[in-house]
Parts: C-alpha cells; sequence; structure tokens
C-alpha cells in the first residue's frame, strides 16, 4: 500500500503539471484566437469605416441628387407652363392655317374666275376689231367705187356717207381704247391677285414651320419632363440596399466573435466577454447616421 500510495503520489503532481501544462496551452491558444479576432474585428471596423464613409458620401450624393431633381421638377414645371403655351400657340396657328387655307381657296377660284372673264373679253374685242375691220374695208372699196362712176351729187352723197362712216370709226375707235383701258385694269387686278396668292403661300409655309418647330420642342420637353422623375427612386433603393447589407455584416460579425469568445473561456466568460465587449459598438447605435465604433 505504500508503493500504491508513493505512485499515487507521484501521480499528482504529475496530473497537476499535465494540467497546468495543458491550462498554458489553451490559455496561449486562447489569447492567440482572442489575438486573431482582434486583428479581425479591426479589419472589420476598417471595412466599417470605410462603408462609413461610402455612405456619407452615398448622402452627399443623395442630397445632391435630391437637389438636383428638385431643380428638375421645377424646370419639368416651367417645361410644363411652356408645354401648355405652345400647345394653344399651335391651336391658333392651326386656326390661322386654315383661315390661310380658306383665303387661298378663295384667291384661286377669283383667280379662275377672273381668267376666265378677261378670255371672254378678250374674244369678244377681237370679235369687235374684225368686225371693224371688215366695215372698214368695205366703206374703202365703196368709197373708191363711188369715187370712178358717180356724177357730182354723188360725189356729194359719197361724202355725207364717208362723214358717217368717219363717225362710225371714231365710235368704234373710242370702244376699242375703253375696252383696252378694261382689259389693262383686269391685268393689273389678275397681277395684284397672283401676288397676294404669293404672300399667302408664303405666309402659309412660315406658319407650317413653326408649326414643326415647335411640336419638335414640345416633344423635346416631354422628354426632359419625363427623364426627370427617376433619380430618387433609384438613388433611395440603392441607399436603403447598402444600408442593409452593412447593418448584416456588422449583426453577423459580432454574433460570430462573441460565440467565439464565450467557447474558448472555459465557462468563465464574463471576464473575456467584458474585455471584447470595449471593442464592439452597439449594434443598433447610429442606425440611419454615421457608423463611430468604441475606441480602443
Amino acid at each position: 500500500m505504500s508503493a500504491a500510495a508513493s505512485a499515487s503520489g507521484g501521480d499528482t503532481p504529475k496530473q497537476l503539471l499535465s494540467i497546468i501544462r495543458d491550462f498554458a496551452y489553451e490559455k496561449s491558444h486562447g489569447e492567440r484566437r482572442v489575438s486573431d479576432l482582434k486583428r479581425r474585428l479591426a479589419d472589420a471596423r476598417a471595412a466599417a469605416d470605410a462603408a462609413a464613409a461610402e455612405l456619407e458620401a452615398a448622402k452627399r450624393a443623395r442630397e445632391a441628387a435630391e437637389q438636383d431633381l428638385r431643380g428638375s421638377q421645377v424646370q419639368a414645371a416651367i417645361a410644363a407652363d411652356s408645354i401648355l403655351a405652345l400647345e394653344a400657340t399651335i391651336s391658333h396657328l392651326q386656326e390661322e392655317i386654315s383661315k390661310a387655307g380658306t383665303h387661298l381657296d378663295a384667291l384661286k377660284s377669283k383667280g379662275d374666275s377672273e381668267r376666265e372673264e378677261f378670255s371672254s373679253k378678250m374674244y369678244e374685242m377681237n370679235a369687235k376689231i374684225r368686225q371693224f375691220q371688215q366695215m372698214a374695208s368695205l366703206e374703202l372699196a365703196e368709197h373708191n367705187h363711188c369715187e370712178l362712176l358717180s356724177t357730182e351729187g354723188e360725189h356729194v352723197r359719197d361724202k355725207s356717207k364717208t362723214v358717217d362712216s368717219e363717225g362710225n370709226l371714231k365710235e368704234l375707235a373710242d370702244k376699242v381704247s375703253n375696252a383696252e383701258a378694261e382689259v389693262q385694269i383686269l391685268e393689273e387686278e389678275y397681277k395684284k391677285d397672283l401676288l397676294d396668292h404669293d404672300k399667302v403661300r408664303q405666309e402659309l409655309a412660315d406658319v407650317q414651320a413653326k408649326r414643326a418647330l415647335m411640336e419638335a420642342v414640345m416633344g423635346a420637353t416631354k422628354q426632359l419632363q419625363e427623364l426627370g422623375e427617376y433619380p430618387e427612386i433609384y438613388l433611395s433603393l440603392t441607399w436603403n440596399t447598402r444600408a442593409a447589407e452593412l447593418e448584416k455584416v456588422h449583426a453577423s460579425l459580432a454574433e460570430e466573435l462573441q460565440r467565439r469568445i464565450t467557447t474558448v473561456a472555459y465557462g468563465k466568460p464574463t471576464l473575456l466577454v467584458s474585455a471584447i465587449a470595449l471593442f464592439l459598438p452597439p449594434l443598433n447605435a447610429n442606425r440611419g447616421g454615421t457608423f463611430s465604433p468604441s475606441p480602443l
């Protein structure tokens, strides 16, 4: 029994030394794991700082985009008013175009009627001139024949006939001069109508060009107004998605760190957890604002 007691007495220090060595090994291993976790925590904190900087940049970009959006909305409102004014102007121009078209048709019909009237009067005048030439040639032939065959009394009678024919000739000359004056007046009116017709056509072309330009401006303004409605939605979705991802990563890292520290400490997590807790910021602190981790 003494040998067993001595053997048991010799095993006790060995067991103590083994326990001490195991404890020292576990302690050094735990310290290495704690230093590794500290390093990972520092990396996570640096990533969180970078994410916070990105979040601040995103906020500033969002504010700038909101200001641009407000400016775009003001411009869109001004553009909408301009569109209404352009639509009113276009409707007025359409009315003017319809009036000008009606006036142009009236001028065309008037020009056609005046052209027909001018042609008929010219035909009548040509007929009168031919009739006058025939009468003059007959009077001249009769006068020459009477001078050769008649007596002195007959010469007197022929003279009276010549006077009558001269009166008729003068009357026909007056009619011809009046007809020429009427023809000249008709020609001047026709030229004036042609000038009015060309002027109306030019005005119609100008109005159509203005209408096309206003329609192009209105289409471009509507496209600008439609493009001004998208930046706010895009920035809001991007910012919310980025913030949710950052919060999820931070929460998972903190939970994993607490779990590993608790399993290393052999049932005595109080001091280690309280020591490591100094490195962990609150999970819900500064949500929606700037992320500010606790100092080392």
